[in-house]
């Protein structure tokens, strides 16, 4: 059954796409648009929504009627992404944290930036998670809601090596 909540989580991210396609338009990236504004179109029309019709003029545009959309544009939005967090998602503040767990079979890791700032984040990608070790201190883009208490790691790397687990 679909939810109310399904729908709109479907509904902004054809809302983001759309964002998105118009964006990568404007920076000269016309395949990449069109793949992303051929996608708002697809969902729309298979939801039954109405197709903006600023959409529908950019398609059709001299400037992407010629051209061919993408296959794919996770090669692209990987090269980009950092640039891509700050456009659409807003700036994220930088904090540097020292790794205190790591649990593997959650996919988890406990960290701390301070003497009673805590927090832990979810990392799907094992590979990344094994390399990780208690000790390592990480810098992570992260959205702070509270002050000075990271409420969403964005993306992280690690800066300095700590001892092993």
């Amino acid at each position: 059954m679909v939810t109310v909540s399904d729908i709109m989580r479907l509904w902004q991210s054809v809302a983001l796409r759309e964002r998105v396609g118009m964006f990568l338009l404007r920076k000269g990236h016309g395949a990449e648009a069109k793949r992303e504004l051929e996608e708002v179109v697809r969902i729309r029309v298979e939801n039954k929504w109405r197709v903006p019709q600023a959409v529908l003029y950019r398609l059709e545009s001299d400037e992407l009627r010629n051209v061919a959309a993408a296959k794919d544009n996770r090669a692209f939005y990987r090269k980009y992404a950092t640039l891509a967090e700050d456009e659409f998602l807003g700036k994220a503040e930088v904090m540097e944290a020292k790794v205190v767990h790591v649990n593997e079979e959650k996919r988890f890791v406990s960290f701390s930036t301070g003497k009673r700032k805590t927090g832990f984040f979810k990392e799907k990608n094992l590979k990344r998670l094994k390399s990780l070790r208690v000790g390592d201190l990480i810098e992570m883009k992260v959205e702070v809601l509270e002050e000075n208490r990271p409420s969403c790691v964005r993306s992280w790397r690690v800066i300095g090596q700590g001892r092993s687990r």
